[in-house]
């Protein structure tokens, strides 16, 4: 049987019925991209390539990446996106802009970076989301009151001055930060040990 007796036979409803599904399937995902990007309208970003977005300008070591960061914010100010690829990331350089979303019940959504987590982290506060997000958060809830915290405020208040000072001595030179916030994370944790 040839191709066109199957499109203009008895089975050419299967196939305008798959093409209708293929189609209306593309159709909402190209209605839900156009809302989305609508949202974004209005929110500053560098020039991006088509496809691979900023990529090209990120790609680099990470110097230059924090670079270009601290250089779009000052062209931009306080909200930006880049583009990598064809997904957006929008960076907030304000308590004002990051408060509202990190106190939100209804924004806590993980983005698809989280599922690389989930088999080395499980399913737990910082990867679930929802119903189960809401549960384990109200079980470390009490964990957080300003009672308990006090009671170890004078530790986190020393390290911190220690890490300040380290700081200090790097001013006005590239330099890893990740080996002294390790240290001063270490050291908070082996302080409240005492």
């Amino acid at each position: 049987m040839t191709i066109a007796a199957i499109l203009l036979g008895e089975e050419s409803w299967v196939t305008v019925f798959l093409t209708f599904c293929l189609l209306s399937l593309l159709l909402v995902q190209l209605v839900q991209r156009a809302i989305f990007l609508h949202a974004l309208r209005n929110v500053p970003y560098p020039t991006a390539l088509p496809l691979i977005g900023n990529a090209f300008q990120i790609s680099g070591s990470q110097e230059e990446f924090f670079q270009n960061l601290v250089k779009w914010s000052q062209k931009y100010g306080d909200i930006f996106l880049i583009w990598v690829g064809l997904r957006p990331f929008i960076f907030l350089y304000k308590v004002e802009a990051v408060q509202p979303l990190l106190s939100s019940s209804v924004h806590i959504d993980k983005s698809l970076e989280y599922e690389y987590l989930k088999p080395w982290l499980g399913t737990g506060l910082v990867t679930s989301n929802g119903e189960k997000w809401h549960f384990r958060r109200k079980l470390l809830t009490p964990s957080f009151h300003n009672s308990l915290l006090e009671i170890y405020l004078k530790n986190v208040k020393e390290e911190t001055n220690v890490l300040i000072s380290c700081l200090q001595k790097e001013a006005g030179k590239w330099f890893d930060v990740v080996p002294y916030a390790k240290r001063a994370t270490l050291d908070i944790i082996c302080g409240q040990l005492k």
